[in-house]
């Protein structure tokens, strides 16, 4: 299992992790929800942590393109 990477950058992301095996992208939210992103290629991932900002990302393009829901 991956570990957490904290995105003190960001104002609404607090932190985000990567599952390679299962392509899933975790992020949780400044108030505590946690969403997985399904089938999210390692391109898409890495183009995630450069982002200057977490949050766009996530609604520009994870949000709109990737299965996803609340897991906690």
């Amino acid at each position: 299992m991956a570990d957490w990477i904290p995105t003190p950058e960001s104002s609404h992301v607090t932190q985000i992790k990567y599952e390679p095996d299962t392509q899933d992208v975790f992020v949780q939210f400044e108030n505590g929800q946690v969403y997985q992103y399904k089938d999210v290629p390692e391109r898409v991932w890495s183009e995630f942590l450069d982002s200057p900002s977490k949050g766009r990302y996530v609604n520009v393009v994870l949000a709109r393109r990737y299965r996803n829901f609340e897991v906690g």
